[in-house]
């Protein structure tokens, strides 16, 4: 909701507080429903805490899906009629993540990144008007590495826990050498991304200074990974 009302501002486009509620009911519809599915398909106990307390609290939780999910079918008649063509769109590619999820093995974090990246930007780029600028784009992808960066950097420390349950990831697919070498690309990349910003295009300095200071936080997760597992 934070990355979307920060679009939002970097349009100028406002945000009704009803849409910002159905982005935030909807994350965490998909997020429970996410590891709901996991649970079950799990025989003992959860090796991560936050999947244990799914399996734990199944019935409770599924309850208040429900209830979620009712709630977000009602107001979403009162956004605004734009947001219905794209929003659909948006359910597609969610419902074909759901059925897929399985299938997809080392690109699950790929494809969470993109389902992420279209729910942030899903109402401040249907209600802009005119045409997206390059610097824009630029803040675009340079986030959308943010994001992949953090799923993957979830990925390399659930690498264990996740073969005990067997869960699917890139880290599990690839290798952990492999997602380090990635995640350093990725850091380069935005780290690259930001000098650009800075020295030649000097568009909207307070969204750069955000993304690099979110970019330098990740890193110093990356370097001291060890202090975070434990």
């Amino acid at each position: 909701a934070i990355s979307c009302l920060f679009f939002a501002k970097l349009c100028n486009v406002e945000i009704f507080p009803i849409e910002l509620v159905v982005l935030i009911l909807t994350v965490w519809i998909i997020y429970t429903l996410d590891h709901l599915m996991d649970a079950r398909g799990l025989t003992r106990p959860a090796s991560t805490k936050r999947h244990r307390f799914h399996q734990l609290n199944f019935s409770a939780i599924r309850g208040w899906l429900f209830v979620a999910g009712i709630v977000n079918v009602i107001l979403v008649c009162f956004i605004r009629r734009p947001l219905y063509l794209t929003g659909g769109a948006l359910t597609l590619m969610i419902c074909f993540y759901f059925l897929f999820q399985r299938r997809q093995e080392a690109f699950k974090e790929v494809a969470g990144a993109v389902l992420y990246m279209s729910g942030v930007l899903i109402i401040p780029l249907t209600l802009f008007n005119g045409m997206v600028s390059y610097e824009k784009v630029i803040i675009i992808f340079q986030f959308g590495c943010i994001v992949l960066t953090n799923l993957l950097l979830f990925a390399l420390f659930d690498e264990q826990t996740d073969k005990n349950d067997n869960h699917l990831s890139f880290t599990i697919s690839f290798g952990p050498t492999t997602t380090r070498n990635v995640l350093v690309a990725l850091f380069v990349m935005s780290a690259s991304l930001s000098i650009v910003q800075l020295l030649w295009l000097r568009f909207a300095l307070g969204a750069n200074i955000v993304l690099t200071t979110m970019n330098v936080v990740l890193f110093f997760v990356f370097i001291k990974r060890s202090c975070v597992e434990k």
